[in-house]
């Protein structure tokens, strides 16, 4: 039977993250988040009748209490993302794995679990109450950059509408620029086969799975992490 880690029972007995994990709260956030703070969004069919809960592509949350907590991550995230004024931002995962963003120096320091679950698991913490971060636990932290994690939050966010996209954004054009960054953040082949391709002029997501065979779930992803760090932009023209 699987036992919690030290960290993780010591903040079970914690009250204030007790409470934290009891009710998570939702926070105001400026406009540019509002796509991710509506958890009742369509789905990318474009249909009106299509409605369901957005979900995280690989790791489905359990409770709607999680899902308003991921989503109000997200949303936090980017709308405090370029403000160096904003209070730091704190989540975790139910097992226990801390981290926290300092958006005035632009790092994330985070317990390798909870890395490791957002990047290579694609799976999305929950926000809480900055003050019950038991960052005093950290013994293994580790200091990333922003940016990274920007970057692994959008890959993440694949099942939730493409950030500022259009009705038909399946044949919307999609306009790259500051390409060259792409490479400091995946060496996946597909990642780069698409950024090569954008480099050369605009084109639609359509266009793009046709050239590439790429699953639209991992187009999506792609697409998602180079419009929230400012890769790509959709054709307003």
């Amino acid at each position: 039977m699987h036992k919690p880690s030290p960290i993780a029972r010591t903040m079970s007995r914690h009250p204030r993250i007790a409470r934290a994990r009891a009710s998570l709260s939702m926070p105001t956030v400026a406009s540019v988040a509002t796509d991710f703070h509506n958890c009742d969004l369509p789905a990318r069919s474009g249909t009106a009748a299509a409605q369901r809960p957005v979900v995280v592509k690989t790791a489905p949350v359990a409770s709607r209490c999680e899902l308003e907590g991921a989503t109000a991550f997200v949303a936090t995230l980017l709308a405090c993302r370029h403000d160096r004024n904003a209070a730091p931002l704190a989540a975790g995962f139910g097992d226990g794995s801390w981290l926290r963003i300092d958006f005035c120096t632009r790092t994330v320091t985070a317990e390798p679990a909870a890395w490791a679950r957002v990047v290579a698991r694609g799976q999305l913490p929950q926000t809480l109450d900055e003050a019950t971060c038991p960052i005093d636990y950290f013994i293994d932290a580790e200091h990333r950059d922003l940016d990274a994690l920007v970057w692994a939050v959008g890959l993440a966010c694949a099942d939730l509408p493409l950030l500022g996209a259009p009705l038909d954004w399946r044949h919307a054009r999609v306009l790259g620029q500051h390409w060259l960054h792409v490479y400091q953040y995946t060496c996946m082949p597909v990642h780069l086969h698409l950024a090569d391709m954008l480099q050369h002029g605009p084109a639609t997501p359509f266009e793009l799975r046709r050239a590439t065979h790429v699953r639209e779930a991992e187009l999506c992803g792609f697409l998602q992490a180079c419009l929230l760090l400012g890769f790509a932009q959709w054709d307003a023209g």
